[in-house]
């Protein structure tokens, strides 16, 4: 993926279901690959929205070959108690709004700005608010991106000093 093919975010041009489960391992299959030369574990993230095909990336083969970890901020940021969900076997998939904009780029971005901005809800105790304006999202992080920057460049400058 890349910020026009955001596979790792589900956007992808066929949306069958078959697709939708390729779509969601996207990585999964180069990731099994580099487990087999890696001596460190291996963790996929992103666009893993449904039990299946969690529990599908976490299976070894018969090799003994998998992926140890799951990256899934995406979709928590959209249900928090998705672990226990699964679990209980109560929700087995994770619906997260998509920006569809006609630049792939910015909506890509907007997509990340949102998603942080719901896990930075969620840090502060307030719930997903999935009907956020993805403008303002991307604004606002875009000004905390800088403001940290600065602060950062700040710090460095201190402590050289």
């Amino acid at each position: 993926g890349s910020y026009e093919s955001t596979a790792m975010q589900g956007n992808a041009k066929d949306e069958s279901l078959s697709s939708t489960l390729k779509r969601e391992a996207y990585f999964i299959d180069f990731a099994r690959d580099i487990a087999q030369v890696a001596s460190v574990p291996i963790m996929v993230t992103g666009g893993i929205r449904t039990k299946q095909v969690a529990q599908a990336a976490l299976e070894k083969d018969e090799q003994g070959i998998g992926v140890s970890v799951l990256g899934l901020a995406r979709a928590f940021a959209y249900e928090p108690a998705l672990a226990s969900s699964w679990q209980s076997g109560a929700s087995t998939q994770v619906i997260i709004p998509n920006v569809e904009w006609k630049n792939k780029t910015i909506s890509a971005l907007a997509n990340m700005a949102v998603t942080k901005l719901q896990l930075g809800r969620m840090a502060k105790g307030l719930k997903p608010k999935p009907t956020v304006n993805p403008v303002i999202a991307i604004v606002r992080d875009r000004l905390l991106t800088r403001y940290r920057t600065k602060r950062y460049q700040r710090w460095r400058k201190e402590a050289n000093s």
